[in-house]
């Protein structure tokens, strides 16, 4: 099964895919390396400003804690 051609012939044009061992994960909408996050946390520079925002949600709303959940 061909994930992408068939979103492209549905008419999508934008998706997200990801994987659980990713080091790029999106967080209030921004894409943000976890690794950023801890370079940002240990108090060494990082190239993105959005990693900031990252961190916050990091530390606020524990959003690395968070689980996929099964539908049962």
């Amino acid at each position: 099964m061909d994930i992408i051609k068939g979103a492209f012939r549905e008419g999508m044009r934008y998706f997200s895919l990801y994987s659980s061992d990713s080091d790029v994960i999106r967080i209030t909408g921004y894409l943000v390396k976890k690794s950023d996050i801890e370079k940002l946390n240990r108090g060494e520079q990082v190239l993105q400003d959005t990693v900031a925002l990252g961190l916050g949600a990091v530390k606020n709303s524990r959003i690395l804690e968070r689980k996929v959940r099964d539908n049962v």
